[in-house]
């Protein structure tokens, strides 16, 4: 570790250099605008001089080279995460940067005796408030037994996986996990240094990481943090309205993550079921969704004697009233309200659109059927606000919303349609339920509202809990494109699910029918399967000839059965939520020109203004 500090204490000198040595970049932009307007004006005299042709080209090169520096530099500072397909747009960083600034300066701090403080004053509070419980040893009650503590344990396996030596992949891999733009520690080193330069510094860099592992002892120089105060509320007076972060050095960066992958996937082993936050393959939305459940009827006096305790949840998840969801619509409106997105072209703000209001109502998306209402004044604000200049005011829309919600493959511009990314969200819940994934709100599903019954088979109630009823009403949505192929067949419902060539049997099939055959409704495919062979009644061959013709599932005990999705070109996928919204959007046969306007290396600026033209054209 002292042999990579020093190194790196060393290289800062020449850095500087460097960087000083190559001026200021908007500095850099201006003296190249200047040498191509100059041979551009000699060029203009004497057109046929392919010497000035050749320099202007060379100039011209050095110029877009700069621009590109510079944008590079000003997205940095700007930390804008969203804005990945663009053209040049440095005026909308420079305007980001100047608002992080104005808002992240801190004037002013409202003290313990309620008077503002300014310059030092204010400095000393925040360094007072964070010194009395960052660094401050605490006196911690002794454990008597600590093995009382933990009735989870690994086994022997498990544990020296933990603990196996450091690997360089491991550490090379962990380094090159972390984004280019996070801010570096106090040594000014970022990740993009060394994964610029690991060729040079890995060798050391794995050391040091390997030293910690081994001596269980860290550098002070390593062990620095910078910390930044983040506002958490709109107009901050408190410090404690700031939220301290940590900026780490890289190698402290490296180490923890290499810890965090270390124990992830053996949480699962160690936490109970009840805790599904930070745990690899459960959902926090699993318990609010639970404990909805559990509470529905408390205010019905039958039953046993029980209680709910409500700790800190700022809106009753058994009282949601669609009032609620109106803060997603301030929160889009809030966005496109923002003044640094007037200087947006169409492309940036179609970008933007894309990116992140599109991503704001994923949460609520994921927890509930949102009302249509809703889903039409979102998608009012963001029509507005991409056709009127990154205005919020009503205007005249040059293609009609819906078409823009198609996939490009199909003439849009492949934004997602709210109302089919809302249905896709809420399938990832029925995919765990038809999967049998072990998580508690799964197993208590199938043991207090299921029982033994397909999903497929429950009917709606209004006396249902909303979170259960958003579910039922997207199953038509579904049905057809969740199939399941036969292992063991004791899984998976003979008339309910969608395994036989004809679709769910129940289709074709009523539940009389089936009751007066001799079968059970709840029947799995393993109980009507015997030998490799079924035998149905002559009335239904007569009704429905394709039973008789149908090939005969072989099941093979002791393999489960496996849930695929059915896409719409009729192919067996894995489930994804990606896979269930493009099925959901696939309608129509692809257009032909869409690679013409969509080509790799695109200006996406042109491109949109071609797509707009076609599309205007077609009208």
């Amino acid at each position: 570790m002292f042999r990579l500090c020093q190194k790196l204490k060393i290289l800062k000198k020449p850095l500087r250099k460097l960087l000083f040595g190559q001026g200021s970049y908007a500095g850099k932009v201006q003296k190249c605008r200047e040498d191509l307007d100059r041979v551009q004006t000699d060029l203009d005299k004497d057109p046929n001089n392919g010497d000035l042709r050749s320099e202007e080209g060379l100039y011209m090169q050095a110029f877009l080279n700069a621009c590109k520096e510079e944008e590079m530099v000003l997205k940095q500072r700007a930390k804008v995460q969203w804005l990945k397909e663009r053209d040049s747009n440095s005026a909308y960083f420079h305007k980001v940067v100047r608002g992080k600034i104005n808002k992240n300066r801190v004037e002013t701090i409202l003290g313990n005796d309620g008077n503002w403080k300014e310059g030092d004053e204010a400095y000393k509070q925040i360094v007072n408030y964070f010194s009395g419980y960052l660094g401050v040893d605490s006196e911690v009650c002794p454990i008597n037994n600590p093995e009382d503590l933990f009735e989870n344990k690994l086994n022997q396996e498990q544990a020296l996986d933990i603990v196996k030596e450091i690997t360089c992949e491991e550490i090379k891999a962990a380094v090159f996990d972390i984004d280019d733009d996070k801010a570096p520690g106090p040594d000014g080193y970022s990740s993009k240094f060394f994964k610029a330069a690991w060729v040079i510094v890995g060798e050391d860099f794995c050391k040091a990481v390997k030293e910690f592992f081994c001596k269980k002892k860290i550098l002070k120089e390593i062990n620095a943090t910078a910390i930044a105060l983040v506002p958490k509320v709109q107009t901050p007076g408190r410090v404690g309205d700031y939220r301290p972060i940590a900026c780490c050095n890289v190698v402290y960066k490296c180490i923890s993550k290499i810890i965090v992958k270390r124990i992830r996937d053996y949480l699962k082993f160690l936490v109970s079921d009840n805790q599904s936050a930070f745990i690899p393959g459960r959902s926090i939305l699993d318990n609010v969704l639970l404990s909805q459940e559990l509470v529905k009827g408390y205010h019905i006096d039958r039953g046993y004697a029980r209680c709910a305790l409500k700790v800190d949840i700022q809106k009753a998840y058994d009282s949601v009233n669609w009032k609620d969801c109106k803060n997603l619509v301030e929160r889009v409106k809030l966005k496109v309200n923002n003044w640094k997105n007037k200087t947006l072209s169409y492309a940036g703000r179609f970008q933007l659109i894309s990116s992140v209001l599109a991503s704001l109502p994923v949460y609520w998306a994921s927890v509930v059927l949102i009302p249509k209402s809703i889903i039409k004044d979102i998608e009012k604000i963001m029509r507005n606000f991409l056709w009127n200049s990154g205005e919020s005011r009503k205007g005249i829309a040059k293609v009609a919303w819906n078409e823009i919600c198609r996939p490009k493959i199909y003439g849009g511009l492949g934004l997602k349609n709210l109302s089919d990314w809302n249905i896709a969200l809420l399938s990832s819940r029925i995919w765990k339920i038809l999967s049998g994934h072990n998580s508690l709100r799964v197993r208590w599903i199938n043991s207090h509202l299921l029982e033994g019954r397909s999903f497929w088979d429950v009917d709606y109630k209004d006396k249902m809990s909303w979170s259960w009823r958003n579910l039922l009403k997207i199953r038509p949505y579904l049905r057809d494109s969740f199939y399941v192929q036969i292992g063991s067949g004791d899984g998976t419902f003979m008339w309910y699910d969608n395994w036989h060539q004809l679709g769910p049997l129940s289709y074709v099939l009523s539940p009389r029918e089936i009751a007066n055959a001799g079968y059970n409704i709840r029947d799995k495919v393993s109980d009507v399967i015997i030998n490799e062979d079924w035998s149905w009644p002559d009335e239904w061959i007569r009704l429905i000839p394709q039973l008789g013709d149908a090939h005969v599932a072989s099941l093979i005990r002791g393999k489960k059965d496996v849930m695929f999705w059915l896409n719409c070109k009729n192919e067996l996928v894995p489930f994804a939520v990606n896979q269930v919204s493009a099925s959901l959007t696939c309608r129509e046969s692809p257009i032909g020109w869409h690679n013409l306007v969509w080509f790799q290396n695109r200006i996406s600026s042109h491109s949109f203004i071609l797509w707009l033209a076609i599309r205007e054209g077609e009208i």
